[in-house]
C-alpha cells in the first residue's frame, strides 16, 4: 500500500526530472551552437607591443612615459573598482587603468590603440592593416556571434578579447580588453 511518504518521494523525483530536461531543451534551443572554440585567454596572452593587461602603472610609465592627459578616477559599480583613462593622443593610444581604491596602485584595464598607433599585437596586426589580415591572423579565434563583418572583428570573446574596428577594410581601432562585464 502506498503511503502518503512513499507518494511524496516519487512526485519529488518527478519534479527533479522535469527540471532538467526543461534546463536541457534550453541549453540546446537557447545556447549558441556552431562558434568556433573561442580562447578564454585572449586578453592575457595577447598584447599591443610592450602593453599587456594587468601591466603596473610604473611599467606604463616606463614603456609610454607619463599620459598627455588623465580623467577622473571614477567608482564603477560593475566591478567595484576605480577606473581612470590614460590619454597618449601623440602615440593613439588610451588606456583604462584600475585600482581597489583612489590611492592604491593601478594597473591596465584595457587598451585602445588608434590613429597614429604603431603597436602590433602579437600576432603582427596593428592600426592600417586589412580586413583579410586580421581575419587570417585571428580567424581561428574569431567570436562569430559577436563580430559584424565588415565593421568589426572579435578574436577571443566580449569578456576578454581582441576588438578590431573597420573602416573602409582597413583597421581603425584596436581594444585589448573586456567589452562586457
Amino acid at each position: 500500500m502506498l503511503t502518503i511518504r512513499t507518494a511524496m518521494k516519487k512526485y519529488r523525483i518527478w519534479i527533479v526530472i522535469v527540471f532538467v530536461l526543461v534546463a536541457l531543451i534550453y541549453m540546446l534551443l537557447y545556447l549558441p551552437a556552431g562558434n568556433k572554440q573561442i580562447s578564454p585567454g585572449l586578453m592575457h596572452s595577447d598584447s599591443l607591443g610592450d602593453l599587456r593587461i594587468d601591466m603596473p602603472e610604473r611599467d606604463v610609465v616606463k614603456f609610454l612615459g607619463e599620459p598627455g592627459g588623465k580623467g577622473k578616477q571614477l567608482l564603477w559599480e560593475a566591478d567595484a573598482l576605480y577606473h581612470q583613462e590614460w590619454r597618449y593622443p601623440r602615440q593613439g593610444i588610451f588606456l583604462d587603468l584600475v585600482s581597489e581604491s583612489t590611492d592604491s596602485k593601478q594597473r591596465v584595464a584595457s587598451i585602445r590603440a588608434g590613429l597614429h598607433s604603431i603597436l602590433e599585437t602579437t600576432k603582427g596586426i596593428k592600426v592600417g592593416d586589412s580586413f583579410a589580415a586580421v581575419n587570417k591572423a585571428y580567424g581561428d579565434q574569431l567570436d562569430t556571434n559577436n563580430s559584424d563583418p565588415p565593421f568589426t572583428l572579435l578574436a577571443g570573446s566580449l569578456y576578454g578579447g581582441l576588438l578590431f574596428s573597420f573602416e573602409e577594410g582597413k583597421v581603425i581601432q584596436i581594444f585589448l580588453g573586456a567589452a562586457a562585464e
